[in-house]
């Protein structure tokens, strides 16, 4: 009897999500293709996050550190979600070791900054050691292409049975079978103007799982970092909050505000306020600008002996400037909280799709507490990996190459991208306007930005709404005729599905919880002390059809994938 051939997964995404799933499936047999649109390690949240980590060791009890997690999340962490990472966390920072990953411990979590590469890549400390042993381990990889749809079996059950995959170099979109899929593509942080995501990140994943018939929860959640440089001849970056114990920070009309604040919140300064209050320092830092004062780091009142200690990169554009002087700061997306909704261990409720990192939703609640995004990575990405490679060796039978020709697509660019060549023909004829893929991205940004900025209202979401869909109609326009174009094409449908799930959750969340807040509804309200659940009005067979969503409020703890497998 001929033994069966090994599973054989497809991951996509770069980042730690990614990295630790493949390397997780491929120790346990899996044969296991990773897909990324930047190179492996590079280019993701992961590579440019700090290092750090918060984590239950070193003398932080897994109990104290869920309690944590559940405050910093006003309420709404998923049990099942925080159970799974405070009690994983010391066996799956093990793991990491065995991986060649270096860290050094402290009470309550770890870094692996001084590993990595330096400067703005700290979290390199991570991938690239989990890079090098993917590959070693027989991890394959495919690099520069945007996966653009979940293939799943049209058999009744409609198990996912591969990827849609489109090369922007070449221009083609082709199919490739597997027995699993683990989407790990991180969140949307580059659908926002003001960003210090990646330039490709923009929300994939969201668009991939939703038009493949999941439900995505807590959408509105989108973490603002509270400082970011907003100055002329800077980069738009982060600064880390705990540059307020060193650098002056107040507004322009001088008045030292955040001093108070923390003093209010019972915080011993920034370095505090960067773990347990994010949400509110932004909202704050964000309300000044709202009601048109900025906002500046004092960096001539400064200690000029430390600056160079205090802000390295601030420090070396003084020299180029001639002179130390203040800088507008501003808050900026960072990360996402929700997402889809997925087990612990990467589970959804498409037979054989499985997601895990960012992209899912539930850990972190209405906010992120800091360091907890590499934590919360490490471990649930693990337990995915594990999961899928066991649950698809149980299954019978193996997916072949005609299971996935004779797949539905679900979200296809397959006749999109017939459109957008077919467009390029027509391009230069006279009285034609057609909009370039990077411009349109702008305008999508900019849309994002106006009314699901950190203050919000009413009918600000409403307008980005009705702005979004508007946008939508000029898709199908294009006529990208670069690499760079194309690939900015594909990212403007994840925008663009992004910006929808994220207006139409903060339109029915009517609070101010976390990391939403909107000026019409300040407070907090014990009635919304529960999830918003998207639920897509049906499976999306093409990239262009409509974001649309029953909308639905859940209970914490009842927020899991369906036991009965979603058919097409």
């Amino acid at each position: 009897m001929t033994a069966a051939r090994p599973v054989r997964l497809i991951v996509v995404g770069g980042g730690a999500a990614g990295l630790c799933a493949a390397l997780a499936a491929r120790e346990a047999g899996a044969e296991v293709l990773l897909v990324a649109k930047s190179p492996l390690g590079m280019a993701n949240c992961t590579a440019y996050a700090g290092g750090g980590f918060t984590a239950p060791i070193e003398g932080l009890s897994p109990t104290e550190h869920m309690r944590l997690t559940r405050e910093v999340g006003r309420g709404l962490s998923e049990p099942r979600m925080h159970e799974a990472v405070s009690g994983g966390a010391v066996r799956a920072l093990a793991r990491l070791r065995e991986w060649g990953v270096r860290y050094d411990s402290r009470r309550g979590g770890l870094s692996v900054s001084a590993y990595g590469l330096g400067g703005k890549l700290g979290g390199t400390g991570l991938t690239l050691p989990l890079r090098e042993r993917a590959l070693a381990a027989g991890v394959d990889s495919l690099t520069g292409v945007v996966v653009t749809a979940i293939l799943r079996a049209d058999d009744g059950q409609g198990r996912a049975v591969g990827v849609e995959l489109y090369d922007p170099e070449v221009n083609e979109v082709r199919r490739e079978a597997a027995d699993g899929v683990i989407v790990a593509t991180g969140g949307g942080g580059a659908s926002f103007a003001r960003s210090d995501n990646p330039a490709r990140i923009t929300g994939d994943g969201y668009r991939l799982l939703w038009a493949a018939g999941l439900e995505l929860f807590d959408m509105e959640f989108v973490q603002w970092y509270p400082l970011g440089y907003a100055e002329v001849g800077f980069p738009v970056w982060m600064i880390g909050l705990p540059i307020v114990d060193h650098v002056p920070l107040e507004n322009s009309e001088g008045d030292r505000f955040y001093e108070r604040l923390l003093q209010e919140w019972g915080l011993r300064g920034g370095a505090q306020a960067n773990l347990f209050a994010r949400d509110r320092s932004a909202v704050a830092i964000g309300r000044e600008w709202h009601a048109g004062r900025e906002v500046l780091l004092r960096y001539d009142l400064a200690d000029q002996a430390q600056l160079s200690e205090i802000d390295p990169l601030a420090a070396g554009r003084f020299k180029s400037l001639g002179g130390v002087r203040p800088v507008r700061v501003a808050p900026l997306v960072h990360y996402f909280c929700g997402g889809v909704v997925a087990a612990a261990d990467g589970m959804t409720a498409v037979r054989g799709l499985y997601a895990c990192g960012e992209v899912v939703g539930g850990f972190d609640g209405a906010n992120r507490m800091g360091g907890n995004a590499l934590t919360a990575v490490t471990v649930l990405s693990q337990l995915t990996g594990d999961r899928a490679a066991l649950e698809l060796a149980q299954d019978e039978g193996r997916v072949t190459p005609a299971d996935a020709e004779t797949a539905v697509a679900c979200g296809s660019a397959e006749s999109l991208v017939r459109r957008w060549t077919a467009n390029a023909g027509i391009s230069e004829a006279p009285g034609t306007a057609v909009p370039a893929a990077s411009e349109l991205r702008t305008q999508i940004q900019a849309a994002l930005s106006r009314g699901l900025g950190i203050v919000r209202t009413g009918p600000g979401i409403e307008a980005s709404l009705a702005e979004l869909a508007s946008l939508r109609s000029l898709i199908s326009r294009l006529a990208p005729l670069t690499p760079q174009e194309r690939l900015a094409a594909v990212e403007c449908l994840a925008s663009l599905a992004v910006g929808s799930a994220v207006g139409l959750a903060a339109l029915e969340r009517r609070e101010s919880r976390g990391a939403h807040f909107r000026e019409d509804y300040p407070a907090e309200s014990e009635q919304f002390r529960r999830h918003v659940i998207l639920a897509p009005g049906g499976v999306a067979a093409e990239a262009l059809a409509e974001f649309q969503a029953h909308v639905r409020m859940a209970d914490v703890g009842d927020v899991t994938p369906h036991t009965d497998f979603k058919s097409i």
